[in-house]
């Protein structure tokens, strides 16, 4: 998903949407999608994202606010949200099980990547370093969380965490 004038789409169980700016809408079964999508400009694995929105829904909107040192982006379906995006610098050295288990209060959580991710069924952290020469002191933290009647899948939330900290290491986020 991504805001701006192209149209992308995410899978909703048997439906499809279609998003132009920051609305999606449902369209029919015969619609075609790419293999990923944007999330608060990272690219995603779109089943994984999938998967983590409920089954129903005729609306899907994308709001995203932001500074330099934080970025937000929800997920809503029909005005609920459903799964929060939060990115923020962090200083180096700290785990993304740390940040998920004394940051946010992910209990049971699951690694990997080599602990550049952690996960749970509802939420997932990831740690990013800054590659460039002036931030070597920081790192960027994504943190996602599925909320009101987002859908709780642990597989999922491990293939979305995964894949959007891939791309956002890609992207050079410092």
């Amino acid at each position: 998903m991504r805001l701006g004038q192209r149209i992308v789409g995410v899978s909703l169980g048997d439906r499809h949407a279609v998003v132009h700016f920051s609305r999606l809408l449902v369209r029919g079964p015969d619609a075609r999608f790419r293999d990923t999508e944007e999330l608060c400009g990272v690219s995603v694995p779109a089943d994984s994202l999938a998967a983590l929105l409920p089954d129903t829904g005729k609306e899907l909107d994308l709001r995203r606010a932001g500074s330099r040192s934080r970025t937000t982006c929800e997920v809503a379906v029909d005005g609920d949200v459903v799964l929060s995006v939060e990115r923020e610098r962090v200083s180096t050295g700290r785990s993304a099980w740390n940040i998920a288990s004394y940051d946010h209060g992910i209990g049971h959580v699951k690694t990997g990547d080599r602990d550049a991710v952690a996960y749970a069924d509802r939420a997932a952290v990831s740690v990013v370093t800054c590659a460039r020469k002036g931030d070597r002191d920081e790192a960027v933290s994504t943190y996602v969380i599925t909320v009101k009647s987002g859908r709780e899948d642990e597989s999922a939330m491990h293939r979305l965490i995964s894949g959007y900290t891939a791309a956002l290491r890609k992207q050079h986020p410092c």
